[in-house]
Formats: C-alpha cells, sequence, structure tokens
C-alpha cells in the first residue's frame, strides 16, 4: 500500500488515501497521532470500524514498528469471520515488507560474471 495525505500536515482528523497494490484506494481518518511514535487510523465498514495502529519505539539496531489491527462495532465478528484472522495477518506482513523496502537501503549487487557464448 502507499498514502498520501490529502494536506500537507498530518494531525488527527486528516483523511488520506490509501492506494491498495491489488487496485482500489481507501478512504482512511488519522485518529490517534504522536509524531515519530505513533499514528492509528481508522475506516468504517457497515456496523464496524477498523483500526490499523503503529508504533514506533527505539530498539538496539534502531526502530521497531508494531502493528496492530483491530475490528470494532455491533458487527465486528461478522467483519472478523469475512476478513478472516490469515488474511489480516498477511496484510500486515505485506505491510511490514513495504515499509521495509521504503527504510532499508537495497542489498549490493553482486558482480556476476559472464560467461562466452561459444
Amino acid at each position: 500500500m502507499s498514502a498520501a495525505a490529502e494536506s500537507d500536515e498530518l494531525e488527527v482528523g486528516t483523511t488520506v488515501r490509501v492506494k491498495m497494490r491489488k487496485g482500489g484506494t481507501q478512504m482512511q481518518r488519522v485518529s490517534e497521532l504522536d509524531h515519530e511514535q505513533l499514528l492509528v487510523t481508522e475506516w468504517h465498514f457497515p456496523g464496524a470500524r477498523i483500526a490499523h495502529r503503529h508504533a514506533l519505539e527505539p530498539a538496539d539496531t534502531g526502530s521497531e514498528i508494531t502493528h496492530a489491527i483491530t475490528i470494532s462495532g455491533p458487527l465486528w465478528v461478522l467483519w472478523a469471520l469475512m476478513l478472516g484472522r490469515g488474511r489480516l495477518r498477511k496484510a500486515v506482513a505485506e505491510f511490514i515488507a513495504r515499509e521495509r523496502e521504503l527504510v532499508e537501503p537495497p542489498p549490493p549487487r553482486s558482480k556476476r560474471r559472464r560467461r562466452r557464448k561459444r
């Protein structure tokens, strides 16, 4: 996923457009924000609220990001069953991989020996 804020400043109440890798976009609202430590975005389905929490903490080798997705509301059970725990875990794993791509430098390319064609 990639996201861009509709306004220049990201703050509580800001609406962000999240572009899904498999197509489509989703509008999410920033519900909690502590710059450089916490970002919570939420979106709504009929009868349910889904929140994605990104928490950043210092670690020995840099920083550690913790993700959590929660579903609440009167129809949370229905949506949880439809979305599935495995599907949500896969989505978070893909999100983490994408974050890693964005912040870590690419690995150095190894020099390959070319074979001569005979």
